[in-house]
């Protein structure tokens, strides 16, 4: 059984599943260079069937999913066409009923879908936001130049889900275990896709369901809660649910009808910290302040604080300028950029962020008392959707004695839906039974296109004389020595990580003992000076140098104390925290260096973070890595075990980390 799995939302991905494993996800950003990028066409489609071995007559059936409303958006004459249209291999083909039924849920489809099309067409009236960032191709926009297909999100909505409830509300309520069942079939579509001229059935799959079978489907659990949320319209189901699963089948309990992930996004950017990346630059500025304006009055969900259809955004700002007014703060530097850590600034952070934490937190004791209602009493959570990027909400939920274990998956934002939409028509339409997993088990983040080592060749060949390659024994030795030199070096191995973190195969590395690293790398990386780094430790070192958090911590999700900051300052948050990543040997020559560092300096952690420059997405290809290389102050590049040199440095004797740093500041 082969699916091919579409997401043509922001985070636009394409996933190929073989016998009930993801055999690849490839995001559309690493390979356009447009960050979110929102969309897809063929050539991503073949790149990903290529490079899983296949071709579309081999596929069996495809799952598509988008953003929240967000149609999807094709190329006029482009070979990827998605038809509401039952096809002869969907099962409701040969039912009545069904057929009967469909017109009318196609329709109902239809009307919810944003038109994305007025905002670009009309842009006096539409303003085109967020479009202009991360679907730059259509500006200025031809109408005639692309197709657009309704993308539906609003399915069932049952009875109890149609009055206004809190999450206290939610809590008290009793599902019926027995009428779940009702709920397996009730949130995707049939469609018909047509590639290359070949037509495939195919499912819509809601987004939330495709954010919580990512999740679940990859735990290895057989029974769990889970808590999807995001920054949706809280107005319906768009940001979130409460969900509960077993064995091959996830069931929504209730809409949380939570709007903190969209106040997160909008204070994250009235903050001025950017538009697309400003969530993860929020919680990395809150640790410099304290939550001065958090007030238990704002924990819930919209109803609880009675705010009709607001995301209560402005009421929020409302509330910190008023008591940062009455507190004596300076207000002249509020919201501006270049005053990102002035006090007013990070405190604001830093109450937004217990804001975030808080009203989790209170989904989650909510779920948690729902399903003990229900006899349900499941011990295991998945926090999946944007908001699971937070790495301090990751460590309170696993922290707070609701559930025994707590699983993120690496692509729990949108680059992960594509695989969830797959995941969910295995299971939740072809109930293909799960696979039994191990103790221990943790699926592999390395889900990126197979780089040959003929394009490395070829990228090495086109580089030019201005880059030079360097002989070694073994590049993690080589790697690891360089590192304890205080060189920064970029590392790039295998196949790239899904999700947004860096996993130690397309990574900036450096050395955490020399605190001024925190300022060189951010200056390689042309990052605001005051963002923190993330650690990556040996697996089985990590509890002697961190604590607080679950270990392992596979995929850089949960936030740790770090035990001995003053060895690895460059690490540590102003706050005495880190985001960790325990890596072992499945992670390739990447364990390998770091063991080697360890031998070298005592010290089993390094600095690591992505590989790619200011508003870029993450490397990809070998060409992209050495463009890096050329146009920033990184020493040595180490391209699937070749290590890279610009012409200028070949020559130049290796300098020690004191004589190093005082180069650096000096060009600074």
């Amino acid at each position: 059984m082969n699916i091919l799995a579409l997401n043509f939302g922001h985070d636009a991905a394409v996933a190929v599943l073989r016998d009930q494993e993801v055999v690849n996800c490839l995001l559309r950003e690493r390979h356009t260079r447009v960050k979110h990028h929102i969309g897809l066409t063929s050539d991503l489609v073949d790149l990903a069937l290529a490079d899983a071995g296949l071709k579309v007559q081999d596929i069996d059936v495809c799952a598509i999913v988008s953003s929240q409303r967000v149609e999807m958006i094709l190329p006029a004459g482009d070979p990827l066409e998605i038809r509401f249209e039952l096809h002869a291999g969907h099962a409701e083909s040969r039912d009545d009923a069904c057929r009967a039924q469909y017109a009318e849920r196609a329709a109902a489809a239809a009307e919810v879908s944003l038109p994305l099309h007025a905002h670009l067409s009309d842009p006096e009236t539409m303003d085109p936001g967020f479009l202009r960032e991360i679907f730059p191709e259509g500006m200025p926009y031809d109408r005639a130049a692309w197709r657009h297909v309704p993308s539906p999100d609003i399915y069932a909505n049952p009875p109890e889900w149609r009055q206004t409830r809190t999450l206290a509300e939610i809590a008290a309520q009793r599902v019926d275990p027995a009428r779940l069942r009702e709920r397996r079939r009730q949130f995707d579509l049939p469609v018909t896709v047509r590639l290359h001229g070949h037509d495939l059935p195919g499912y819509c799959v809601q987004h939330h369901m495709a954010h919580a079978a990512s999740n679940y489907f990859q735990s290895g659990f057989s029974e769990a809660a889970i808590l999807s949320n995001d920054g949706g319209v809280a107005a319906s189901y768009l940001s979130g649910f409460l969900l509960y699963a077993q064995d091959n089948a996830i069931y929504p309990l209730f809409p949380h009808y939570n709007n903190v992930g969209a106040l997160y996004i909008l204070l994250s950017q009235y903050l001025q910290l950017g538009e697309w990346d400003a969530s993860g630059k929020l919680m990395g500025l809150a640790s410099y302040g304290e939550p001065a304006f958090f007030r238990p009055e704002f924990v819930g969900n919209r109803f609880e604080k009675g705010e009709g259809t607001s995301n209560g955004s402005r009421e929020w700002i409302s509330h910190c300028h008023k008591l940062a007014a009455e507190m004596g703060y300076e207000l002249s530097v509020t919201a501006r950029r270049e005053f990102a850590t002035a006090p007013v600034n990070a405190d604001i952070a830093a109450s937004s962020e217990m804001l975030l934490e808080q009203t989790l937190l209170h989904s989650a004791r909510a779920l948690r008392q729902l399903l003990d209602n229900s006899g349900l009493p499941v011990r295991n959570l998945g926090h999946t959707g944007g908001t699971a990027l937070s790495c301090p909400t990751n460590s309170l939920l696993a922290n707070a004695g609701l559930f025994d274990r707590v699983f993120v998956e690496p692509g729990c934002n949108d680059s992960g839906l594509a695989i969830g939409a797959g995941l969910y028509v295995n299971h939740q339409i072809l109930d293909r039974p799960l696979r039994p997993r191990g103790a221990g088990y943790w699926p592999s983040p390395y889900l990126g296109p197979r780089i040959l080592p003929a394009a490395v060749d070829a990228a090495i060949a086109a580089a030019g004389d201005d880059i030079v390659e360097v002989d070694v024994d073994d590049a993690a030795e080589d790697a690891a020595a360089a590192l304890a030199r205080n060189e920064i070096i970029g590392w790039f191995e295998g196949r790239s990580e899904i999700g947004p973190r860096a996993l130690g195969h397309r990574s900036i590395l450096a050395d955490p003992r020399d605190g001024g690293n925190l300022l060189r790398v951010n200056g390689v990386k042309g990052r605001e000076s005051w963002r923190p780094f993330a650690p990556a430790v040996l697996e089985e070192e990590a509890a002697a140098w961190f604590e607080g958090t679950p270990l392992p911590s596979p995929y850089m999700l949960f936030t740790a104390d770090v035990r001995q900051p003053d060895r690895v300052p460059a690490i540590t948050h102003v706050d005495g925290t880190a985001r960790v990543q325990t890596v072992n040997e499945g992670c390739g020559a990447y364990y390998r260096l770091i063991k080697a560092f360890h031998r070298l300096t005592g010290v089993p952690v390094i600095i690591n973070t992505s590989f790619n420059g200011p508003g870029e997405p993450v490397i990809e290809t070998p060409d992209h890595a050495i463009a890096f290389l050329r146009g920033t102050r990184l020493d040595r590049l180490y391209l699937d075990g070749r290590v890279l040199v610009r012409a200028a440095d070949a020559g130049a004797p290796r300098t020690g980390p004191d004589a190093r740093r005082e180069k650096v500041l000096a060009e600074a």
